[in-house]
Order: structure tokens, then C-alpha cells, then sequence
């Protein structure tokens, strides 16, 4: 089994996981706070669903600087948003797994604030990670 294989079969499990935890976010609570400069549980929802996609695109390219985006949270109408985040996500990173060869996968991944490396690293490990 190659790196990709192995990590396609890691990412299903987790799915899975995922899936298991946003079933049991209430929905009457999407807007609740633990702290009034938390993110609301569903921002926070939207977050976790979204997450495996956005990995999968900003590891496309050789390096991504941080200091050119941000981060807004949006806050989902309904768990159903939340789900439907979710299947892009894993849509994302399935199809990013088919578009990658092995060499791609284990070549080095820059994580930078503007000129300067914050990490370097396998994208096989930044997935995993």
C-alpha cells in the first residue's frame, strides 16, 4: 500500500468520526457561545466540515502564506449546511488524492507568513497531521 492509499483509507475513518460528532451538535444551538469571543457552535460546526477541503486546496500548490488570508467564520443556517459542507469537503479532498501522484505527495510543503517558513514538510504528513 502506497502513501496515498493509506492515507485514503485513514481519511474515510476519520469521515466517518467526523460525521459522528456533527450528528450530535443540537440543532436549536447553532448559535451558542461558550464565551462571547468564541466562534458559535456552528460557526464552529461549519469549521471541522470545512477543514478537510480546505487543507486539500491550500496544499495544491508548493506554499501557502498565511499573512494573505483570513479567517472569517460564516454562520450556517443549518446542520443541513453544516452536512452538505461536509460531503464538498470529502469531495475535495478525494478528487485532490486522484489528481496526486506519489511523488507530489511526499514532496516538501511550505507553510510561510510572507517571505518567512513557519514549517516545511511532506504534504503526505500535513494531511496526516
Amino acid at each position: 500500500m502506497n502513501s496515498l492509499e493509506s492515507m485514503q483509507k485513514e481519511f474515510r475513518e476519520e469521515v466517518a468520526t467526523t460525521r459522528r460528532v456533527l450528528d450530535q451538535v443540537p440543532v436549536d444551538k447553532l448559535g451558542w457561545k461558550p464565551h462571547e469571543r468564541s466562534m458559535s457552535l456552528g460557526q464552529l460546526a461549519l469549521h471541522i466540515a470545512s477543514v478537510p477541503g480546505g487543507i486539500a486546496k491550500i496544499t495544491k500548490r508548493d506554499a501557502f502564506d498565511v499573512s494573505q488570508n483570513t479567517f472569517n467564520p460564516a454562520m450556517p443556517k443549518s446542520m443541513n449546511e453544516v452536512h452538505a459542507a461536509l460531503e464538498q469537503s470529502v469531495r475535495d479532498v478525494e478528487q485532490t488524492f486522484k489528481e496526486t501522484t506519489e511523488e507530489t505527495a511526499k514532496a516538501d510543503w511550505h507553510l510561510m507568513f510572507g517571505d518567512k517558513e513557519l514549517r516545511s514538510m511532506p504534504r503526505v504528513n500535513v494531511w496526516r497531521s
